[in-house]
């Protein structure tokens, strides 16, 4: 492609060359993609491409971004109404009444020991309240101290066992704080506290293949008795704690899959004799 110019002139029989020398002047046309225009066309294409492919990438970003602070909240909210579901003033008013009345009767020696592990379970709520995470003996032990307040309330209504398999590491393990507490707590108001002989308690961790299964066991009047007692009584609270620990641990296992799986005990008869509640924990450690 370009510009020529095509000089031509003539000769006789005798070879004898004219003196006029005629000029054609002419051009050839590049191919398209030699243009410019075309030149041009092309790399404005490409910087348009990666203009919106970068700001699709930034779109993106700030999707996840936002679907991270939404979760992130979530999570926030959930873990605050499990604080203000478990720990509950009506929990905390019960506490009180229980170290007046054992004052009242002169048990200062029951007063003091109850005192006492009232305040380390408030300390460890609120310690543990202030972190979305905690190791299994750190809620174990928030667990246990609920459980023995609750057997000195009533006393010799209950008794409980904790067992861990000794193949977990429970100082590693990571758990959501409070998430076993209600299950208990509803296993004790409700189960064993409307036995008439003394009732038992068990909870067992073992542990599954990337999953922890907590297991709370008790020989109480099964939840079928327990929600006529609770209809019949006209003081009765409702109760979101089971609820909000539900939805807790949907988003612990990060997915919707059931992973706690209530059950009644029944004897050969069809009797209710208990009630069962496992639930499935995904397993997070500090390695």
């Amino acid at each position: 492609p370009g510009n020529y110019i095509l000089k031509v002139k003539a000769a006789n029989n005798e070879g004898v060359w004219s003196n006029n020398i005629r000029e054609i002047k002419f051009s050839i046309a590049p191919p398209y993609w030699q243009t410019w225009w075309f030149r041009f066309f092309v790399l404005m294409l490409i910087a348009l491409t990666v203009y919106f492919i970068f700001r699709l990438r930034i779109r993106i970003v700030k999707r996840e971004e936002k679907l991270k602070s939404n979760y992130q909240k979530k999570i926030s909210e959930l873990e605050t109404k499990a604080l203000r579901a478990q720990m509950n003033p009506h929990f905390i008013f019960n506490c009180l009444n229980s170290i007046n009345s054992f004052i009242l009767r002169n048990d200062t020696d029951v007063a003091s020991e109850y005192l006492t592990k009232f305040s380390r379970l408030i300390r460890l709520v609120l310690d543990n309240s202030r972190t979305s995470v905690i190791s299994l003996s750190s809620e174990l032990e928030c667990l246990k101290l609920f459980i023995e307040m609750e057997e000195m309330r009533f006393a010799d209504k209950f008794e409980y066992s904790i067992h861990v398999n000794e193949k977990i590491n429970a100082e590693t393990i990571k758990v959501p704080p409070l998430i076993l507490q209600p299950y208990v707590e509803n296993s004790i108001w409700h189960g064993l506290l409307h036995k008439n002989e003394k009732g038992k308690l068990k909870i067992e961790i073992s542990e599954q293949i990337g999953y922890i299964i907590c297991v709370i066991e008790d020989n109480g009047i099964g939840r079928e008795a327990a929600r006529e007692v609770k209809s019949k009584s006209s003081g009765h609270r409702k109760s979101h704690g089971m609820g909000i620990t539900s939805q807790r641990v949907i988003e612990w296992n990060q997915d919707n899959e059931a992973a706690i799986n209530i059950s009644d005990l029944k004897d050969e008869n069809e009797n209710a004799i208990g009630t069962r509640v496992e639930i499935k924990l995904k397993i997070h450690s500090e390695n």
